[in-house]
């Protein structure tokens, strides 16, 4: 039928199966920054599975990845698909045959990528290391590493949308072999002794520095203030993987530049920088599905960040998502739809640059043999990364969220669909809520209930210790804007009928359907938690909308599990109530409650 898709058809169009692509000749054997090939392990060898990933940043239409094993014939593996864009495709060979295979990928007489990959009859890690750095970039950033970054990152996170999966860490995560493109890709059996808790700052940060330092590319990161009412945050010099490696041991070195180094350089405020500021970790990026591929940060105007993970494309039966990693103060790492309960924003860049960012690339300055970071303007003159773009602030919050939205479902959608979408995300947050406040019913059992020290004014937000861990001031305004947003919605389809497709005759009964399904689903969706006598108690989202004025001083870890969830005073639910943060500490909260009730953080 001629061409390809697009992204707009993703869910609903099909390939036709692609023909046995042709291999070329040695001398023709080769790929591109556009479309190419990588393996993993580094030294592949017929004692372990090799991995082979092609990656491509345009649609390649009808394709495959094949290989021919060191006696010529053929093995087409069973392919994973990625993407996008960019695109990836993921084979697997358990114990391939010790010597020169051919990776080729295409459709028939046209091939596309072509590299030759030697395996070792034993494993092997490339020898000793001499280098006194942490580790030696042997290799650059460019289309080809950013497109593997983006495969390598989607491939992480990739589960089902339906399950709600958490994990307790980061490197809980990267041992997952199956889903790690990288695990074990330096010979090392790094991936067994990596121990990595990062923090919601933290973890854009390490997912770039663990993928950097597998790959050999050059990772660099800042030290960076705060900043405060009409003055963004600033950053200093970049400091590097070029400096001193702090242990003879590989996997050690990595671990304490990572979570020593990094960990403690970087903070909530290093993603929210000013657009156009050159001296940043983070640039930010166009509302296209270019710019936002997996990897790409979002910042929040209140220092949240996270990651995206991947795309769901929009189906006939379903709404498409735009999912999103990040971690809490107790290294919690999960997932998240991109709507606005999670992903505040105001284009507003007088006191922060919030939205969406691609890492700014580093590379090797020949006259220093240093990392140098690139500028706003050298990123857009070189092409191979996503351009530099101010979109994100042209307009008002609400055409931010309808340019996200219509990437996400290009189509028009049945208004009841996205109510349902919005209903579901509400629920997952509170899901993750019942998690973090139970945490905190764990944590004050280990510690006799011994109060917690509440800090004063903005620092709820921004502290350290078990308040930044336990409480939940941040995790509570979002939950209340996204209260909001499902609660809003049907004034959104009056706003905009034309993204749904609707006629001006139809909005008002339209409206009135979306209303009446909210009402009956707010009904029936329910969760559970934990009273203080152990018993379990089962609440539904409409109680929890009813409760959304006491919602504005729940986050208090003094406080017992009935307070966190809103239990009106009198009621037989608040009975089972064993413990209350100190009178001092509710009149603080009082003295910051209409921060709340506005569902407005001030500036720092």
């Amino acid at each position: 039928m001629g061409g390809t898709p697009g992204v707009e058809l993703q869910g609903v169009a099909a390939l036709r199966r692609a023909a046995p692509v042709v291999v070329p000749t040695s001398k023709e054997c080769k790929d591109s920054q556009a479309v190419a090939i990588f393996h993993s392990p580094r030294f592949p060898s017929s004692e372990q599975p090799m991995r082979v990933i092609a990656t491509l940043t345009a649609e390649p239409g009808p394709s495959e990845l094949s290989l021919l094993d060191p006696d010529g014939n053929r093995v087409t593996p069973p392919a994973k698909l990625y993407g996008g864009p960019p695109y990836g495709t993921v084979v697997t060979v358990d114990g391939p045959k010790d010597g020169l295979w051919t990776a080729v990928y295409g459709d028939g007489e046209r091939s596309l990528a072509c590299l030759k990959i030697r395996v070792r009859r034993d494993p092997s890690n490339g020898g000793e290391r001499t280098s006194q750095t942490v580790w030696e970039p042997r290799r650059r950033w460019g289309e080809s590493a950013e497109n593997l970054y983006a495969i390598f990152v989607e491939s992480l996170f990739d589960y089902p949308l339906e399950d709600d999966v958490t994990w307790k860490n980061m490197h809980s995560v990267v041992q997952d072999k199956e889903r790690n493109l990288l695990y074990d890709h330096l010979g090392f059996g790094e991936d067994n002794e990596l121990k990595m808790e990062p923090d919601c700052a933290d973890l854009p940060y390490l997912l770039r520095a663990y993928f950097a330092w597998k790959m050999g590319l050059p990772y660099g990161y800042r030290r960076c203030s705060r900043g405060k009412a009409g003055k963004p945050p600033r950053c200093d010099e970049v400091l590097s993987s070029l400096s001193e490696r702090e242990s003879p041991e590989e996997v050690e070195g990595f671990s304490r530049f990572a979570n020593r180094h990094v960990r403690n350089a970087v903070h909530s405020a290093s993603g929210r920088t000013a657009p156009d500021d050159d001296e940043t970790d983070f640039y930010p990026v166009a509302l296209d599905r270019k710019g936002l591929k997996p990897g790409t940060l979002y910042a929040d105007p209140y220092g949240h960040l996270l990651t995206i993970a991947g795309w769901a494309p929009q189906t006939f039966e379903h709404y498409g998502v735009l999912m999103a990693v990040d971690a809490q103060p107790d290294g919690t790492i999960g997932r998240r739809r991109f709507w606005r309960g999670s992903f505040l924003f105001t284009p507003d860049t007088t006191d922060v640059g919030a939205g969406f960012k691609a890492f700014r690339p580093v590379v090797v300055d020949p006259a220093t043999n240093g990392l140098v970071a690139m500028t706003n303007a050298e990123i857009n003159q070189n092409g191979e990364f996503a351009p530099f773009s101010r979109q994100q602030y042209e307009g008002s919050a609400d055409d931010f969220y309808d340019g996200v939205e219509s990437l996400i479902n290009p189509r028009p959608l049945d208004p009841v669909a996205v109510q349902r979408s919005l209903v579901d995300a509400l629920d997952e947050s509170v899901a993750r809520r019942v998690n973090s406040v139970d945490n905190g019913e764990q944590y004050m059992a280990e510690h006799d209930n011994s109060p917690i020290e509440m800090p004063t004014g903005y620092s709820i937000f921004e502290t350290a210790g078990p308040w930044e861990d336990f409480s939940t001031p941040s995790r509570d305004m979002r939950l209340l804007i996204s209260i909001d947003t499902v609660l809003q919605f049907a004034q959104s389809v009056r706003r905009a009928p034309q993204r749904f497709g609707l006629e001006e005759a139809d909005v008002e009964p339209i409206v009135a359907e979306v209303e009446g399904w909210l009402a009956a689903e707010l009904g029936k969706r329910t969760f559970t938690y934990t009273l203080s006598n152990g018993t379990p108690k089962t609440l539904t989202l409409q109680d929890l909308v009813e409760r959304s004025a006491a919602l504005e001083m729940a986050y208090h870890p003094n406080d017992c599990a009935e307070v966190r969830w809103g239990a009106p005073e009198g009621s037989e639910e608040m009975k089972t109530c064993l413990r209350r943060a100190p009178e001092e500490h509710h009149r603080q909260m009082e003295t910051v409650r209409a921060w709340f009730h506005d569902r407005k953080r001030p500036p720092r």
